[in-house]
């Protein structure tokens, strides 16, 4: 199976759709954390499958590296008080 990279622009871009959804959600709260690793998930697994990487596996394993990278800010992502 080959690893297709994900460059760090795409990590700085999931790392900006995090650091927002922490601050806007549609419904009117403030993301949470498993919000945000939702997005990224999703995220993660769409830009694997646009280059016709499908295998659940590779998806998981680049999941949990981008979910690695993006630790810290995905830790901001909490319900506001």
């Amino acid at each position: 199976m080959r690893e297709i990279p994900i460059g760090w622009s795409t990590v700085a871009d999931l790392a900006a759709a995090v650091l927002l959804a922490g601050t806007v959600c549609g419904c009117g709260r403030r993301a949470t954390e498993v919000d945000c690793q939702l997005i990224v998930d999703k995220s993660v697994e769409l830009q694997l499958r646009d280059t016709n990487q499908t295998s659940a596996e590779a998806i998981e394993k680049r999941e949990e590296q981008v979910r690695a990278e993006l630790q810290d800010e995905m830790k901001s992502c909490e319900v506001a008080a």
